[in-house]
């Protein structure tokens, strides 16, 4: 376990403690473990975590923490769901926050989920890409078929067909959260079919397609410095509005909402669209412009991006046929 405790603030810092099944240096951890030190910083937690813990010994790590008192639990319960929330029913005292892809359930009062809903900054990017393509082609290199996955796609896929309704799409999956050189392989099979955008969810396929002068959109970002030069933008998932919100929780200063993945929307500041960074000149104006007004909307909660897990329907370009 490694500790961070809290450097300067009023009052008595929360006890925070996290169980991550993947390294801190995981893009969807990393923005979880980033928000938490900055919270750090601020003197409102002490913070303590075990990262890269293993299928076996997780049990028994989460239900560590549990016992040694911490005010709120977090951890990336995607791959142990129902043990994460027996192991909760066991510590009342303990407030736990589940990155989960299950419901709240009434039976365990002080289970917390939430997920990085950022389906609306991912739909922004599919305006942008839809507005890029030259073909109509686009190849999208996706992790793995996975709901929290699927999610961002399907909100890419809409965004295009906003701007261009007849987009194309080729929708392939690595097969796994990380393989930089299959992702490659597969951004070079698409581009070879005509795919002139490429949106890179699975590392690799960013820097593929920019070696091949390709433009890439991200579909979530962590630090965009490790990112192609070709990277167009990204939707970026920004953790600190759903941390908050859960402080605020745990200090019964809220009440009622157990489902937290709503702070990851653009009303909330839960996720935004990168500034343009390449190919600017490919992008029309009127494209901006339309960004601009829909993320206005979403923001005044008149427009909402669809939430759809499920695969997205893949075609295969004619010269892939």
């Amino acid at each position: 376990m490694l500790a961070v405790p809290a450097i300067s603030g009023a009052g008595q810092p929360l006890k925070v403690g996290a169980v991550y099944t993947v390294p801190v240096a995981q893009q969807w951890i990393a923005r979880i473990h980033s928000a938490l030190l900055d919270y750090v910083v601020r003197g409102e937690i002490d913070y303590r975590f075990s990262e890269n813990v293993q299928f076996a010994d997780y049990g028994s790590v989460l239900r560590q923490f549990a016992s040694a008192g911490y005010d709120l639990v977090l951890s990336d319960a995607f791959a142990h769901e129902e043990d994460a929330r027996l192991i909760a029913r066991e510590f009342p005292n303990s407030t736990f926050l589940l990155g989960s892809g299950y419901a709240v359930d009434s039976r365990f009062p002080n289970v917390l989920v939430f997920d990085s809903y950022i389906q609306d900054a991912s739909h922004l990017t599919g305006i942008v890409g839809g507005a890029m393509t030259q073909t109509g082609k686009v190849g999208i290199v996706a992790r793995l078929d996975f709901p929290g996955v699927n999610r961002l796609l399907n909100a890419f896929i809409d965004g295009a067909r906003e701007w261009r309704s007849n987009t194309e799409f080729v929708v392939d999956y690595i097969g796994s959260w990380y393989d930089p050189e299959r992702a490659g392989e597969l951004a070079v099979t698409q581009i070879a079919g005509g795919a002139d955008v490429i949106l890179a969810d699975a590392a690799g396929a960013a820097e593929t397609a920019g070696h091949n002068q390709i433009p890439a959109i991200g579909s979530f970002s962590g630090p965009v410095s490790a990112q192609s030069a070709m990277l167009v933008t990204a939707a970026v998932w920004h953790f600190e509005p759903t941390l908050q919100a859960v402080l605020d929780r745990v200090r019964g200063k809220s009440r009622g909402v157990n489902d937290f993945g709503i702070y990851s929307y653009i009303r909330h500041s839960g996720c935004s669209i990168m500034p343009i960074a390449a190919f600017p000149d490919r992008i029309p104006e009127n494209a901006i412009e339309r960004v601009a007004r829909r993320e206005n909307e979403m923001r005044q909660q008149l427009f909402t991006a669809n939430h759809n897990p499920s695969r997205p329907f893949s075609g295969l370009f004619p010269a892939l046929q």
